[in-house]
């Protein structure tokens, strides 16, 4: 293993341990609340395009705790409680794949993606990701289990928005004016 294939690997392993004190604070929260098995939904579908469209950060871990039970836990829940239209589910759903197309991958000033193979290949990857989300959405029968895994949809589209870098004074596409300080994220 080259000495990048080791950077890699030790920022992979420092995510995860950082992640996991979160994923329990949310899981907790969901256990108490009572939907444990569509906050994993939501977690997953969060997941799953996070690892190949990237997008923003929060600033610190207290920032990422409450949009994690913002949307895995209560966004859910009020959607559910207020009997959001699922029609209105599912043409937002059905944006995604062009949404994606469009903003995904999206960079951090501290991990730009630099390498335009790579961006390419996780824009396809984010697309057909999006694209079986939308399936799932429209094919699964549970109204509950929809809302989760939308939640977890939004909440990544969020990530990848130019309108959220705006908000929070981020700059997108990174790469454009990359100086070496940083590696790129491997997936």
């Amino acid at each position: 293993m080259d000495n990048i294939e080791k950077i890699r690997v030790k920022y992979g392993l420092e995510m995860l341990f950082q992640a996991l004190p979160k994923y329990f604070l949310v899981i907790i929260l969901a256990v108490l609340l009572g939907d444990i098995i569509g906050t994993i939904f939501a977690l997953a579908s969060f997941n799953v395009l996070r690892s190949v469209a990237y997008g923003l950060h929060a600033r610190n871990s207290l920032q990422c705790v409450i949009i994690s039970l913002l949307f895995f836990v209560i966004f859910p829940e009020i959607l559910i409680y207020f009997n959001i239209n699922i029609y209105l589910v599912y043409f937002i759903t059905a944006l995604t794949p062009l949404f994606f197309y469009k903003y995904a991958p999206s960079d951090t000033e501290k991990h730009p993606l630099v390498n335009g193979k790579l961006r390419k290949i996780n824009k396809i990857k984010t697309v057909r990701r999006a694209l079986l989300f939308m399936l799932t959405i429209i094919v699964v029968p549970s109204f509950t289990i929809k809302v989760y895994a939308f939640s977890g949809v939004v909440c990544q589209m969020l990530m990848n928005a130019p309108v959220t870098y705006y908000l929070f004074n981020e700059r997108r596409n990174n790469y454009e004016t990359y100086d070496g300080k940083f590696i790129e994220h491997a997936n």
